[in-house]
């Protein structure tokens, strides 16, 4: 799964004689349910946290304040309405100002309240087209106050 956007493929060859010739991208019939925010494009302080999350999967923690954002296309079945569940972690004490924004429509606003240090499911209600929809979680902090987010899943009713 690639998110969309410009994306940079790396390859390391260890070994001398290595020969490529193409690469090829293929849409798929089952696209994923979970993305991790890992695999998000980052914009602003968020950073990968390697072993992070509940699961030992990884995260991305400093996403909060003002400039940091990620961002992923969440491939929806079909139009309609939908939930995207976040796993997230706040252990600042203190309810915490985001906003999503879902392809071209006006970003709207959402609170994230503190987790007492547990990684736990925040539902957000989402309409989304069938298809790739482009998703964009912003922090809006004016501190460095953030939460860590583990994946964001699609829940189609």
């Amino acid at each position: 799964y690639l998110n969309p956007g410009e994306i940079s493929l790396l390859l390391y060859v260890d070994q001398p004689g290595f020969r490529l010739n193409t690469i090829a991208f293929n849409s798929t019939e089952n696209p994923p349910v979970i993305y991790p925010a890992t695999r998000a494009a980052r914009a602003g302080v968020a950073e990968i946290e390697n072993g992070g999350g509940s699961s030992g999967q990884g995260a991305v923690r400093n996403l909060g304040r003002v400039g940091s954002s990620l961002t992923w296309g969440i491939v929806a079945p079909r139009a309609g309405e939908a939930t995207l569940r976040l796993r997230y972690q706040n252990t600042t004490g203190k309810t915490l100002p985001y906003s999503v924004q879902v392809g071209a429509n006006p970003a709207r606003p959402i609170a994230l309240p503190p987790t007492d240090g547990e990684w736990r499911a925040f539902d957000l209600p989402v309409t989304l087209l069938s298809g790739a929809n482009v998703v964009t979680l912003r922090g809006l902090a004016d501190s460095w106050d953030s939460i860590g987010l583990e994946h964001v899943e699609l829940l189609v009713p």
